[in-house]
């Protein structure tokens, strides 16, 4: 099995929680 889906989707979900703490701080962009 190749790890490549889950490093993948830990990217994703490390995205998501980058972008949850980006606009809990600044606010929702626009």
């Amino acid at each position: 099995t190749r790890p490549l889906r889950i490093a993948h989707e830990n990217e994703q979900q490390f995205d998501n929680v980058l972008r949850r703490r980006y606009i809990a701080h600044w606010g929702l962009p626009g």
